[in-house]
């Protein structure tokens, strides 16, 4: 039973980080997009 325990909360900090990772990433692929945007708009005008 200890065993289970020990894999659950690897999965679970595993999970965890990964979230963390896609939630970075995630952030930073849409802050790039909303410069390149801006930097565009600013080109038009």
């Amino acid at each position: 039973m200890q065993e289970l325990r020990y894999i659950l909360v690897a999965l679970g900090g595993i999970a965890i980080a990964a979230l963390l990772i896609h939630g970075l990433w995630s952030n930073r692929k849409n802050r790039q997009a909303q410069i390149k945007e801006k930097h565009m708009g600013r080109m038009e005008s």
